[in-house]
């Protein structure tokens, strides 16, 4: 396994995986924004239950009378506690996701555009690369061929010192 082969830039993966985490917050607050809409409709419906129960025969000595009395209070007692079950959500989770997808969205953009930035860095690095790879590849066939002539100038007895050191 090698760097710039198989462990290349993953950018793009990066930012589908950071906009699949934010759309899993937005998620889980979506569900919580249903529950907190059917914890307070049932509670609602509970505390309508009990008023229409509670009872005309409150002093009644009678035990049935009394247990169901019991039971309508326990009822409104349980939709008091839904209650409370949907401030808590509404008031930390509610919020908290909300403020956290808010936060992610944020820091996500700032990365994304510090990473648009540095792949254009990364581009024009490629590009001034490609360049000076170019200038030395033509540098180094010029230097190769002026030495191969003055080798063959050198070689040739024919030519003074003089016209040697000029090739």
């Amino acid at each position: 396994m090698s760097w710039g082969v198989d462990l290349w830039d993953q950018y793009e993966k990066l930012l589908q995986y950071s906009d699949q985490g934010i759309d899993y917050v937005k998620r889980v607050e979506s569900f919580a924004k249903e529950r907190i809409e059917i914890e307070q409709e049932y509670a609602k419906k509970l505390r309508r239950l009990c008023k229409s129960y509670r009872g005309k025969d409150h002093d009644s000595k009678h035990v049935w009378i009394k247990l169901f009395n019991v039971v309508v209070n326990e009822t409104d007692s349980l939709a008091g506690q839904h209650e409370l079950v949907v401030e808590n959500l509404q008031s930390k989770v509610k919020e908290g996701l909300k403020n956290l997808a808010r936060e992610i969205t944020s820091d996500r953009r700032k990365h994304m555009m510090e990473g648009s930035k540095q792949l254009e860095h990364l581009k024009k690095s490629m590009e001034s690369l490609e360049r000076t790879k170019r200038a030395y590849e033509k540098a180094s066939k010029e230097a190769e061929a002026a030495k191969q002539a003055f080798d063959k100038a050198d070689q040739d007895f024919n030519l003074s010192r003089t016209q040697v050191d000029k090739v």
